[in-house]
């Protein structure tokens, strides 16, 4: 979610009219219209970036020393806001995944030249690695927490790249560990 920093963080919470069209991920084609099931959390300047995304496993937790911060393009892809765990996202990967990285492109409004911009992240598990075209605008440890940031000195006219690198190490006892652990 991508906002302006004079509206109000609402949160994403289920599907439009499934008729409102439909988008390819993971080789399925998914609905689009992602938006806020409650009208008093609607915001007038804010970017849904539900949907598809670049997607890469990293098992080797090596991205950064790669250069996928920076890369153009990522091996795969997914359909966000589900995990990679999920059939919905069109990964259904269940096994264990050190790292893995997602990367969006989006543009903004000419109206929000000049303002500040926010990026909000419902959930992030477990540490994570925000990157706005190719430059690093935060980091956040907790994967059952949401976090923002603003990415505004990251922005440039044009298109802007997203990219995130979520690392969570399944055999730390330290990590807190969701309903599906066990």
């Amino acid at each position: 979610l991508i906002m302006c920093r004079d509206e109000i963080v609402g949160f994403v919470l289920g599907f439009r009219d499934l008729s409102a069209g439909l988008q390819r991920a993971g080789g399925r084609l998914w609905p689009l219209g992602w938006y806020h099931i409650l009208s008093e959390r609607q915001r007038t300047r804010w970017i849904n970036l539900n949907g598809a995304w670049q997607f890469e496993m990293d098992p080797g937790a090596s991205g950064r020393d790669r250069g996928l911060p920076q890369a153009e393009r990522l091996n795969g892809e997914i359909l966000v806001p589900f995990c990679p765990e999920s059939r919905l996202s069109g990964i259904a990967h269940t096994d264990f995944m050190p790292a893995v990285w997602y990367r969006r492109q989006f543009g903004l409004p000419a109206s929000w030249a000049g303002k500040r911009v926010l990026a909000h992240f419902g959930a992030v598990d477990y540490d994570s690695w925000v990157y706005v075209n190719g430059k690093q605008v935060g980091r956040h440890r907790g994967g059952y927490s949401s976090f923002t940031l603003d990415i505004t000195e990251a922005l440039r006219s044009g298109s802007n790249a997203l990219t995130l690198c979520a690392e969570d190490d399944p055999r730390d006892p330290l990590v807190p560990r969701g309903k599906q652990s066990e």
